[in-house]
């Protein structure tokens, strides 16, 4: 459901050719500062991918923008409201991938789409087809608080890993995978790359689990879906409107504390490691243990 006194936020990409990607991302910058908007978007010679927020008419106008560049036309937006913008300013960054992987795969050769209706279809029919694999593209930390039932969930920290961890999965390469991420950008890749690994039949779902929970919010995913800005966690009502963080249902959470196992959907960076580490971690631990606040104690020790 959409109301008009409210913000927007976007999630959409596109793989498509962009040839002159330092003039495409300057004028891609500009138009979105003219509109007031923030958020985060990434362009390559292979594509765009970006979520960014605004007030409403100033997303209409960002929309039709986009969907005026040529092989854009048809680009998918996934769209909701929202009553605070989710990011504190706007970065428009030229990157070698609009998804890192560091490995390479051809996109004209990807899994079939799957439509939400679809998707659920193959739910249903997996519950007699042992053949049918949902396996979770995402990384695990977003796994943790969200995912399909059954689904195989690979531990990776970070999605350029998927490569390696196939290895593990030779033993699917005859079943038939599906495959969901959570906005289906991440698919793409994935299911090339599966192709190109050998496994036979593969799919994926059609604008990710950002884009089943509007038509299915309560079908057959469990928990929360991660999203990498200050909205951090969303669901959708039975209303149709997004809800947030602080005010997930509990009957959503389904993940637990990493460290006392208490039921937590709080993510939070462990600022006790050297590098980025996402943890799930409940307000009690993080004040006792001092997870995500590590690195604010000691700068007020310093001073």
């Amino acid at each position: 459901m959409v109301h008009d006194n409210l913000f927007r936020v976007l999630l959409y990409y596109k793989y498509n050719e962009i040839k002159n990607t330092e003039e495409f991302a300057k004028e891609h910058r500009e138009f979105c500062k003219k509109r007031n908007l923030v958020g985060r978007v990434l362009i390559s010679k292979e594509g765009i991918n970006g979520t960014c927020a605004g007030k409403p008419e100033d997303i209409l106008k960002y929309k039709d923008y986009v969907h005026s560049l040529e092989g854009f036309r048809d680009l998918l937006f996934k769209e909701h409201a929202i009553d605070f913008l989710p990011f504190k300013k706007l970065k428009v960054m030229l990157k070698d991938e609009i998804v890192c992987t560091r490995f390479g795969v051809d996109l004209n050769r990807k899994g079939e789409y799957l439509s939400p209706e679809e998707f659920n279809s193959f739910f249903e029919k997996s519950k007699n087809d042992k053949s049918i694999v949902f396996f979770d593209a995402r990384n695990e930390i977003e796994s943790k608080v969200g995912r399909f039932r059954n689904a195989v969930t690979p531990k990776i920290k970070f999605f350029r890993e998927l490569k390696d961890e196939l290895k593990n999965y030779a033993h699917l390469k005859d079943k038939k995978i599906v495959l969901y991420c959570t906005g289906g950008i991440r698919c793409e890749k994935a299911s090339s790359l599966f192709l190109q690994d050998g496994f036979k039949e593969v799919y994926q779902l059609e604008g990710g689990i950002y884009n089943y929970l509007t038509k299915f919010p309560n079908g057959f995913f469990d928990g929360t879906c991660f999203v990498f800005d200050d909205r951090m966690q969303i669901v959708y009502d039975d209303k149709g409107d997004a809800v947030f963080a602080d005010n997930l249902p509990e009957e959503k959470v389904i993940s637990s504390c990493d460290f006392c196992g208490k039921k937590s959907a709080r993510i939070v960076n462990d600022e006790r490691q050297s590098m980025r580490c996402l943890v799930v971690c409940c307000e009690d631990c993080d004040r006792e243990i001092d997870v995500s606040r590590v690195r604010f104690r000691n700068a007020q020790l310093k001073t």
